[in-house]
């Protein structure tokens, strides 16, 4: 077990003094795209958190090693970096693991809806700012901004649970996206939101989108228009490449497509490779009737909470009158 209290000191080091780990907890990536935008952070801004290190009894050239935070280590040597500030200790061997155990789950990420909170409160309290100066502040992309940004728009229910993880970010956009032209249709699209993988559900809200601004701009009432209408998007690779193995599709297609000539078949394969065959497009049409069943059944069932809160609330207005 760790002691209880762990002598220490702060200080600045030189980072050519300090060596990596032997066997850490988990390895840099180098390559990945966060580790880059972090390293163009640290380049801007320096390290603003310390290290652990400890300090070594051998007499090297590093007389210090990292026990936590081999990440902002290496960023720091990648983004040119000669010294950093760090935490010095002594522990043994095992204190040292159990250290760097308790700083990986000290590691809370920052989730989606609360980012876009706090970019909207900096936004309030620098007035002047651009999403341009701001990005660039973060070492992210304007893309990046304005998406964050989309999600306060979010109702309360859905932030949260985008914040628990059961709404994935990138369907969360398209939420987003959807509440700027019609926020109550969100809840229409919120279990399929929790279920449906990010490449269908997007382009399945983004033609909801157009469909309701078309409709909008030609007079017409959008809600009477929310019918099936099948949406294009490709087969798994996977399913292609176990078709090419074995065209167990095909041999049922094909007779129900009618082909008879090799356009016939070339539109059929197109047609089925962005589920637009007639099996595809029966199976869509059933998946959404059932969730505009849900969606309508879940919808009185609100209405109904929601006249039952407002007796309530006037049963117990009586009561203190």
């Amino acid at each position: 077990m760790m002691s209880e209290q762990v002598r220490s000191k702060m200080k600045h080091l030189p980072l050519s003094q300090i060596k990596a780990p032997a066997d850490p907890l988990r390895q840099v990536n180098k390559k990945k795209a966060e580790y880059l935008e972090f390293v163009d952070s640290v380049r801007n801004k320096g390290i603003l958190n310390p290290i652990l290190v400890r300090e070594l009894k051998d007499n090297s050239e590093t007389p210090y090693s990292v026990i936590e935070g081999l990440h902002r280590y290496t960023a720091a040597i990648d983004a040119g970096l000669t010294e950093i500030p760090c935490q010095i200790v002594s522990m043994n061997d095992a204190e040292i693991w159990e250290a760097q155990i308790i700083g990986n789950l000290h590691k809370i990420e920052t989730k989606a809806a609360d980012y876009a909170k706090t970019l909207q409160k900096i936004f309030r309290a620098n007035p002047t700012m651009t999403k341009k100066q701001l990005s660039a502040k973060l070492n992210k992309s304007t893309t990046w901004l304005e998406n964050q940004l989309k999600l306060n728009i979010l109702p309360e229910n859905v932030k949260k649970l985008v914040n628990d993880g059961n709404v994935n970010v990138s369907n969360a956009y398209a939420l987003a996206n959807l509440a700027a032209v019609a926020e109550d249709e969100v809840e229409n699209f919120l279990s399929a939101a929790q279920t449906t993988p990010p490449n269908e559900f997007t382009v399945r809200v983004d033609t909801r989108v157009r469909q309701i601004k078309a409709e909008r701009k030609q007079g017409r009432d959008p809600n009477k228009s929310n019918e099936f209408e099948p949406i294009p998007h490709p087969q798994s690779r996977a399913t292609l490449e176990e078709e090419l193995r074995n065209h167990k599709n095909a041999d049922v297609l094909i007779p129900r497509m009618e082909v008879s000539t090799p356009l016939d078949a070339w539109l059929a394969a197109i047609k089925w490779s962005l589920k637009l065959d007639p099996i595809s497009v029966e199976t869509a049409k059933q998946a959404f009737e059932a969730q505009k069943s849900a969606n309508e059944a879940a919808k009185a069932e609100r209405k109904k909470s929601r006249e039952q809160a407002a007796i309530d609330e006037a049963a117990k207005l009586s009561v203190i009158s």
